[in-house]
């Protein structure tokens, strides 16, 4: 529920000096009370309302519950919580939370503010302020998008340690279920490797030599029963 705000008059010249000051920052400032049976007005808020909100200064001090009324659903009752929090408290206020505006997009904002000396009906002005951190939420989102893929990533890679029984001979693999597996098989199951077959200079030349071998024996045998046969 919102309450009028008060009317004040003409603002003197400092006064206005600090309200062009305001009009260079990047961001909104505000005086804002929040009475314990729910009640809450705007005694103030700056220009960059506008384009932060899609609503004006004016507007948002006459309705408080126009900007309440931005608050994504998923986040008002945090904020709501956290602001009477805060006011039980007399702590400093933080909250970060999405606001959809008028136009449909979605923004991250946050707000910080601080209770003041000043007071209205009783109640104290908090004086606080409102940054768009929508960029970086984006870039915080793809940094988290990326560390997720990685830690797939990582979870997808399998490594091999520890002893491996083989076989002296054939150089199989006994498994953890008892059972002989090839070489290349449990190396490929185990791991992110994969074979291509070649052969190597040494045992190429050692498979050559079994074949001229081989021929030679049985050139030999075939001679040989030639010469039985005449």
């Amino acid at each position: 529920m919102s309450v009028s705000p008060p009317v004040f008059s003409p603002l003197p010249e400092h006064t206005r000096h600090h309200e062009q000051l305001i009009s260079t920052l990047p961001c909104a400032v505000y005086d804002y009370v929040l009475w314990p049976d729910g009640r809450s007005c705007f005694t103030y808020i700056s220009p960059q309302c506008a384009d932060m909100f899609e609503l004006s200064a004016e507007s948002i001090m006459a309705d408080s519950r126009r900007l309440w009324a931005l608050v994504h659903e998923d986040d008002l009752n945090r904020l709501q919580s956290e602001d009477f929090a805060a006011r039980r408290s007399g702590r400093g206020f933080q909250s970060e939370i999405r606001i959809v505006l008028p136009s449909g997009r979605t923004k991250w904002m946050q707000l910080t503010s601080r209770p003041g000396t000043r007071f209205l009906e009783g109640q104290e002005i908090w004086s606080g302020v409102i940054l768009d951190i929508t960029d970086r939420k984006l870039v915080e989102a793809e940094r988290d998008q990326l560390l997720e893929e990685l830690r797939d990533a990582l979870n997808q890679v399998k490594t091999l340690s520890g002893f491996l029984p083989i076989c002296a001979s054939c150089k199989k693999i006994r498994d953890d279920g008892g059972y002989w597996t090839q070489l290349e098989a449990y190396i490929s199951e185990h791991s992110e490797a994969e074979f291509s077959h070649g052969i190597c200079p040494d045992c190429a030349d050692r498979f050559m030599a079994e074949f001229r071998e081989t021929i030679a024996t049985e050139t030999r045998s075939r001679r040989g029963q030639d010469v039985e046969s005449q």
